[in-house]
């Protein structure tokens, strides 16, 4: 019966600690959706202060302890934004991951403390093939401006001639 209490006890603890990362830190992304090979830029603050914290883009719906074939996931220490452990602490920054060899899909992206799979906070992002937002470049968005420019140009010639 003490075994059992202790144990009860001990998990409370365990999931409260983890409830506290949870409510820290923040993190964003630059943006939600990425075509595979894009850099995905990670901010986070408020922080723990882990030294062995790291980020971590794994497949929605997975477990991130679970192994997954080849080129399932990337990751990378808070503190050094690459796999080898950085030595200081950390309590804001950014960290950028490729998308490279992930497939399309919805995908989460996690901040883990205590050199383990404990959860801080996690938000998600889609990976595509190609864009389905694609960027307009300010030549396209000057488009209409200078259909009126030339119009009103033609216009006003028409007139000097006719004067």
């Amino acid at each position: 019966m003490k075994k059992a209490f202790f144990f009860i006890v001990l998990t409370i603890l365990t999931l409260s600690m983890v409830a506290v990362y949870a409510s820290n830190i923040q993190i964003t992304l630059d943006k939600q959706e990425y075509v595979v090979g894009e850099t995905v830029t990670i901010t986070y603050s408020d922080a723990d202060g882990d030294a062995n914290a790291w980020f971590a883009i794994y497949p929605q719906g997975e477990e991130p302890y679970q192994s997954y074939p080849g080129t399932e996931k990337v990751w990378a220490y808070a503190n050094s934004n690459s796999e080898q452990a950085g030595s200081e602490p950390v309590t804001e920054g950014t960290v950028t991951l490729s998308t490279e060899g992930l497939a399309p899909g919805e995908y989460r992206c996690s901040y883990f403390v205590d050199i383990g799979y404990n959860v801080g906070a996690t938000v998600t992002l889609k990976i595509v093939e190609e864009s389905t937002n694609p960027e307009t470049s300010d030549a396209i968005a000057y488009i209409p401006f200078m259909i009126g420019a030339i119009l009103s140009l033609m216009v006003l010639k028409r007139k000097a001639v006719n004067i």
